[in-house]
C-alpha cells in the first residue's frame, strides 16, 4: 500500500480552535476501499440518502473519502470520528483538500516518472526492419 503524507494547520471558523498535524493517506484505494467509501457515504446520510440536502451529501462524500483514505492522523481527527464530529466545516474542507491535493500530486509525479521511463526505453529499442 503506497501512501503519501500531508500536514494540516487551520483554525476552526466556529470554535476558533487550532487544528494541526501530520496525516498519511492511501494513494490507490483497493476495491474493498471503494466499496467501503460508498457504504460510509450512504450510512452517514441515512436510509433516504437520495433526499439529503446538497450540503449533507457533500459532507458525507468528504467523510467517506477521508475514512477510507487516511491511514494515520492526529488524535483530534481520529477522536472526532474522522471529522464527522467537528463543528467547523472549514477544518473538514481543509483536511479533505490537503489529502486530495497530496494524492493528486503524487499520482501526477508517478505518471511523469512512468512517461520518462517509457521515453528512455524507446531510445534503447531499435525498430525491427520490415522485409
Amino acid at each position: 500500500m503506497k501512501t503519501v503524507q500531508f500536514v494540516v494547520n487551520v483554525t476552526g471558523s466556529i470554535t476558533q480552535e487550532k487544528f494541526e498535524g501530520l496525516f498519511e493517506a492511501k494513494i490507490f484505494p483497493s476495491h474493498r476501499d471503494t466499496l467501503r467509501e460508498d457504504e460510509v457515504r450512504r450510512s452517514v446520510l441515512g436510509m433516504k440518502s437520495s433526499e439529503a440536502s446538497e450540503h449533507a451529501q457533500s459532507i458525507a462524500t468528504g467523510i467517506a473519502f477521508l475514512t477510507t483514505r487516511i491511514t494515520k492522523s492526529p488524535n483530534w481527527f481520529s477522536s472526532s470520528n474522522n471529522g464527522i464530529d467537528l463543528e467547523d466545516d472549514n477544518v473538514l474542507i481543509e483536511v479533505h483538500n490537503a489529502c486530495f491535493g497530496a494524492i493528486t500530486e503524487e499520482v501526477t509525479s508517478l505518471h511523469k516518472k512512468a512517461e520518462e521511463a517509457k521515453e528512455k526505453l524507446k531510445k534503447h529499442i531499435e525498430p525491427t526492419p520490415v522485409v
